[in-house]
């Protein structure tokens, strides 16, 4: 009934907004096409669809570890998901508690930490380029999502893991 309601509001706020174009200005299913984009902005994944997607978004991001790619999206994951990009993202809020960026961001970090805990690895790479590796377009970046995800700098972590060991 809810829903139903919203339907008919959003349908007499479409009709009196396609009065003030003229005829040849406004597409063949003009009213239709906003219908379909509210109605899918609405949806609200149930629990047997939630856990579809994120057991095929599991998959995908571990197994391609797509969240190394510095330049993946909400719009690209959800193509390779063949999902689409608003559902993907309810999906993601409603399931991690956390926004795209966020759930990215966080597999970068934990990434980032197996890296900074070989040390053999450190070894090698610099901050900037552990950042780089993980998928962050730039060390500044890396350094806040690490601090924000962890509690501590990377450079902060690794003088207490070399403490350690």
């Amino acid at each position: 009934m809810h829903s139903e309601n919203k339907t008919f509001k959003l349908k007499s706020f479409i009709k009196n907004q396609a009065k003030e174009f003229s005829a040849e200005s406004i597409p063949y299913n003009f009213e239709e096409f906003h219908l379909d984009r509210y109605i899918q902005d609405e949806e609200i994944p149930d629990s047997a669809q939630m856990s579809a997607i994120v057991a095929h978004l599991e998959e995908v991001i571990q197994k391609k570890q797509l969240f190394l790619d510095p330049n993946l999206s909400l719009d690209g994951l959800a193509k390779v998901l063949n999902t689409n990009r608003n559902y993907l993202s309810k999906v993601i809020n409603q399931f991690y508690g956390v926004h795209f960026n966020t759930y990215i961001n966080n597999l970068r970090i934990k990434k980032s930490l197996l890296i900074l805990s070989q040390k053999h690895e450190v070894d090698i790479y610099n901050l900037a380029g552990i950042a780089n590796t993980v998928g962050f377009s730039n060390r500044t970046t890396f350094i806040s999502a690490f601090k924000k995800y962890t509690g501590v700098t990377p450079s902060f972590f690794l003088k207490n893991l070399n403490r350690q060991t």
